[in-house]
């Protein structure tokens, strides 16, 4: 069976999702750069639709709120639990977590400490969390703190 081919760049949270499962379960995968610079991202074999527009220069309120919004109920569902669903991490874990820890750049986790805490947590156990998802990461939180004007 040949490899999976995997069309990536690490600021994408579905990208960095996708490589930090295939490492739990040991998939390997053959990974396809894209190349932003070159608009890879905006050739029809890649997308059918863009997540990014251009000319976005900030952040704006009513986004910000739907980010408050999504992270009181994440906050909300993990009350009381270590783990999105069940006793140990899962797929649901690996894949919100990615997600999740973009929008750090745009508030404070203290005001979440559910998710802070579970953050720490699949940071810690969730493995190659570390060296799969936090270059890309970082990449994205830069991105987001130039958007917060």
């Amino acid at each position: 069976m040949s490899k999976v081919t995997l069309y990536s760049h690490d600021i994408s949270p579905p990208c960095r999702s996708v490589l930090l499962v295939a490492h739990v379960i040991d998939l390997p995968l053959n990974i396809h750069e894209i190349n932003l610079t070159n608009h890879d991202q905006t050739k029809d074999e890649f997308v059918k639709r863009p997540i990014f527009r251009e000319g976005v220069k900030s952040v704006s309120e009513k986004t910000m709120n739907e980010v408050k919004n999504a992270y009181a109920s994440l906050n909300t569902l993990l009350e009381g639990k270590k783990w999105l669903v069940g006793d140990s991490y899962t797929i649901a874990d690996i894949s919100c977590v990615v997600t999740a820890t973009g929008g750090i750049a745009l508030l404070n986790l203290d005001n979440y400490p559910n998710v802070k805490d579970w953050v720490q947590r699949c940071e810690a156990e969730i493995p190659g969390y570390q060296e799969i998802n936090m270059p890309g990461l970082n990449k994205l939180q830069e991105i987001l703190r130039s958007k917060l004007g």
